[in-house]
């Protein structure tokens, strides 16, 4: 249907939100937003973010109507990005990793990250009587004996924040480890 010259070096993340809107991530260090509009036949580029030093490995939207962007790298930190009329704009920085991350999830409120460094992060946002709050990292999942590379989970409660994940971490150890959140 289409191909899109989209970065200068290898695309190592592309998600995509329910509106269509395709946000792909590359080892240029680059972020790139794409849309199609009305009846066009090719995606345009529509915002970009700023050239970061490390490659950008992951990408996780946060399910609250596509305004929320999560995006992992080599350096091992986790950007927060929010997608407006006026681009995107970066929220904040998660730390905790001590290798790249490799892989991003969110599901339930939790942003789930894998990484390098043989663990899995478990990041909720803390909420503040002013409003919105930044992630802190909740819990580390310890137990592979490589990297870390896929995640895949889902929620056994009702709606957002609510109930048990299960989460599955896949690592170049060969094993797939269940984790119940």
């Amino acid at each position: 249907m289409e191909s899109v010259k989209a970065h200068e070096d290898a695309i190592n993340a592309v998600a995509v939100n329910g509106d269509g809107t395709v946000y792909t991530a590359s080892a240029d260090g680059s972020i790139k937003i794409w849309r199609r509009e009305g009846e066009a036949k090719r995606h345009k580029l529509v915002s970009t973010t700023g050239r970061r030093k490390s490659t950008v490995n992951a990408l996780a939207l946060d399910g609250g109507g596509g305004a929320g962007l999560f995006s992992g790298g080599c350096d091992g930190e986790i950007c927060r990005w929010e997608c407006g009329k006026n681009g995107v704009v970066k929220m904040e920085t998660l730390r905790g990793h001590g290798g790249a991350i490799l892989c991003l999830i969110h599901v339930a409120g939790l942003l789930a990250s894998a990484s390098a460094d043989l663990t899995v992060r478990i990041w909720r946002r803390e909420r503040e009587s002013s409003g919105d709050g930044g992630y802190c990292c909740r819990a580390v999942l310890e137990g592979h004996e490589k990297p870390v590379k896929s995640l895949v989970a889902f929620s056994d409660g009702e709606g957002d924040s609510n109930g048990v994940v299960t989460l599955f971490s896949g690592s170049l150890d060969g094993e797939i480890r269940v984790w119940r959140v």
